[in-house]
């Protein structure tokens, strides 16, 4: 009988929960399958944002939509990222600001000369064209938009000296929502209309744009405008449309059935000749010359879909020569039916509660809550349930914040009778400008249920439930946010809230990943590679910014409204083969990600049996190591866990429990920097080491609710 083999390589990517035949996984909390090994993925860095003036963060009052590598005057790699603050009447005293952030040089910051008391940038293009005392149209510069409508600015750039103007000699008049270049050309969207400069004319003259074609239904506004083997691509909440140069339009090549105002948002090409195009309901659709095929992240190949599965929407893209990398955001677990869930507002000056439960709850638009309410500190939003949740929820809303985001808010959990105990916030929603998840996590990444200081029961308004509270930390910070529908994501708890808690918000997708994918044949195949400890993350971009801590040449930067996450890339920043790569914190300088494991697709024995051996093959473990090894059978309560000595093969004997389907994960914690990173070849039970239990049927543990730890 030959070794049952649980795991060998992953090269078919991850996905699947139980194997069947395929060699992939079922997903991973940052470890690298792409090349065959499981390596510990090389660490995100991260680089807080900070701002001259208004918020701390970037993009906490609005959403990122771009992101420009350019190289200015100082001859030092610069990604610049518009973004802004609040979106009401503008003017004096800075009730708008749109801001660009810089990234250069360890700092992420937006300087006094880049801010801007006109809303929010909506779009950023890397062109030419100047026209300060002469007409310069070879001059490079970055171009900048920020919508059509009245209360938007006209264009504005940004110059190779790294002046900020409107237009110089001739004042700009011509305003957008998008700004794309195809071709040798310009291009700009108002609306559901495009338009394209005249070539070698001044993009910011309105005169310069002799025709603004309409493009599908006027409810959908122009997502992206893509250049698509030298024709203009553009997508839309109702479709995808390709120009006719026959018959002078724009045809739907792709419509949506089910359209929504933003689908496509993000959408790029790779150069070769493709374009990707996410959905707001998780799909990729992929586009060439003449064709498009659906490769939507986590559904591609897999036979069993499990509960862990990793799919969401995608948020963002990036290529990198034959790699795409695609964002997924967090949030998309989520749930109203979960017991006893109840939400209370609670107005201090008046010292009143108010049941929300139902408005929240009950799927119509015409019953919101006005989250303007809360305009002093000692106001607060109350979120409980019967059972422990992933602390924060998930909303829609019907409309957004208007006013200037210039606090933040907090949100603690209940620890004792009338005691509170505060959390870090992802905030997707960015301060409830749109619809998304907001999460808190303690400092120390533990669930607030497996807390050394635990989450209980407390009473808010004589009802006794798990409880959260969010608290604005100024006033009039959400002027203009209507909520219309509200809903918890679940708890599971952690693998080993010792050394791997995040895995605890990993595993109901609270957090967001990025997969790693490339062509095979006609398959994306996709790996799930990173997950970072942020909110969504709004736009990636391959980079060659500099920053401490860095061990390639290039790196995927990703943006959040708090700051850059940055993954080496390339050749040379594989962990495989890195010198000394950067896996965990190690007390250095740069904020890094030390979490680390790999979860196989289950085995299926066949029958109901017991295992005496399991060996995990694999190379350049050292003796500070922390190397474990986790399993659990089909329809078990829990993770077991095993410390063998760290060195290959890890060998564990004689596991616990019996059962027909075997599950396992490899963890991994580096207790110092080392030439190489250590890496798993192979997953087995030896032959003769598996056992059938003669004239027994395994018969499964009750699931618990909550589950147990």
């Amino acid at each position: 009988m030959p070794d049952h083999d649980i795991w060998l390589g992953g090269r078919d990517g991850y996905g699947d929960a139980v194997a069947h035949g395929e060699d992939s996984y079922h997903w991973t909390l940052n470890m690298d399958v792409r090349r065959g090994v499981m390596v510990p993925s090389a660490s995100p860095l991260f680089v807080a944002s900070t701002q001259a003036s208004g918020v701390t963060d970037l993009g906490a009052g609005a959403a990122v939509r771009d992101a420009v590598e350019w190289t200015p005057t100082s001859g030092v790699p610069t990604v610049f990222i518009p973004s802004g603050n609040g979106e009401g009447a503008g003017g004096a005293g800075g009730s708008n600001i749109a801001s660009v952030f810089r990234w250069v040089n360890n700092v992420m910051d937006a300087a006094a000369a880049y801010i801007k008391t006109i809303i929010p940038f909506t779009g950023m293009v890397l062109y030419r064209y100047d026209q300060d005392a002469t007409a310069d149209p070879d001059e490079e510069m970055l171009w900048l938009c920020n919508g059509s409508g009245t209360a938007a600015a006209v264009l504005q750039r940004i110059k190779l000296d790294g002046t900020f103007d409107g237009g110089a000699t001739s004042a700009h008049d011509v305003k957008a929502d998008r700004l794309a270049v195809i071709g040798s050309r310009f291009c700009i969207s108002q609306g559901y209309k495009f338009a394209k400069c005249t070539l070698d004319a001044d993009p910011g003259k309105d005169a310069s744009y002799p025709t603004k074609i309409p493009v599908g239904r006027p409810t959908y506004p122009i997502n992206e405008m893509l250049d698509l083997n030298g024709g203009e691509l553009i997508v839309k909440g109702d479709g995808i449309f390709l120009f006719n140069d026959a018959l002078a339009e724009f045809r739907n090549i792709l419509p949506f059935q089910s359209p929504h105002p933003d689908h496509g948002k993000g959408a790029i090409v790779d150069g070769r000749g493709r374009a990707y195009i996410p959905t707001v309901d998780g799909d990729l659709i992929v586009m060439s010359a003449g064709s498009a095929s659906q490769q939507k992240p986590g559904f591609t190949h897999i036979h069993r879909f499990g509960r862990e599965t990793p799919v969401a929407p995608v948020s963002a893209l990036a290529v990198d020569m034959d790699e795409v990398f695609l964002a997924l955001g967090p949030g998309a677990q989520r749930t109203q039916a979960f017991p006893g869930l109840q939400v209370f507002t609670y107005k201090d000056s008046t010292t009143t509660y108010t049941d929300k439960t139902s408005a929240l709850t009950d799927k119509s638009t015409a019953t919101t809550v006005d989250m303007s309410y809360l305009t002093a500190t000692a106001d607060a939003f109350y979120v409980g349930a019967d059972q422990p949740f992933t602390p924060g929820f998930s909303a829609d809303m019907l409309t957004r914040r208007t006013g200037e985001a210039s606090e933040r808010w907090t949100m603690e959990y209940g620890s004792a009778a009338s005691t509170w105990t505060a959390m870090d916030i992802m905030d997707s929603t960015l301060l409830l400008y749109r619809s998304g998840s907001v999460i808190g996590i303690p400092s120390n990444n533990t669930h607030p249920f497996e807390h050394a200081t635990p989450w209980v029961k407390n009473t808010v308004n004589s009802s006794e439930k798990y409880w959260i509270r969010i608290r604005p930390d100024g006033v009039s910070l959400f002027t203009g946010a209507t909520m219309s529908e509200l809903y918890l994501i679940p708890y599971r708890p952690s693998l080993d809230t010792d050394n791997f808690p995040l895995t605890s918000y990993a595993l109901v997708g609270a957090l967001p990943k990025i997969i790693a994918s490339h062509w095979e044949g006609n398959r994306l195949v996709h790996h799930d590679t990173w997950t970072l400890r942020a909110p969504r993350i709004e736009r990636m971009v391959v980079s060659r910014v500099t920053y401490t801590g860095s061990t390639s040449e290039r790196h995927l930067a990703a943006f959040s409204e708090r700051g850059v996450h940055a993954m080496p890339i390339g050749a040379d920043g594989h962990p495989l083969r890195t010198p000394y790569p950067k896996l965990g914190d190690y007390s250095e300088s740069g904020v890094a990600f030390d979490e680390h494991i790999g979860v196989c697709s289950g085995y299926a024995f066949g029958e109901t049996g017991q295992v005496e051996e399991l060996v995990l093959d694999g190379e350049d473990l050292q003796s500070d190591d922390l190397a474990f090894v986790l399993y659990r059978w089909d329809n078990g309560s829990k993770w077991y866990k095993a410390n063998p000595e760290p060195k290959f093969p890890l060998i564990v004997e004689n596991l616990q429990g019996q059962g027909s389907v075997l599950h396992v994960a490899w963890g991994y914690k580096g207790g110092s920097r080392h030439l190489y990173a250590p890496y798993l070849t192979r997953v087995y039970v030896p032959e003769k080491k598996w056992h059938p239990v003669e004239g027994h049927r395994h018969e499964s543990q009750d699931f618990e609710s909550p589950p147990i730890i």
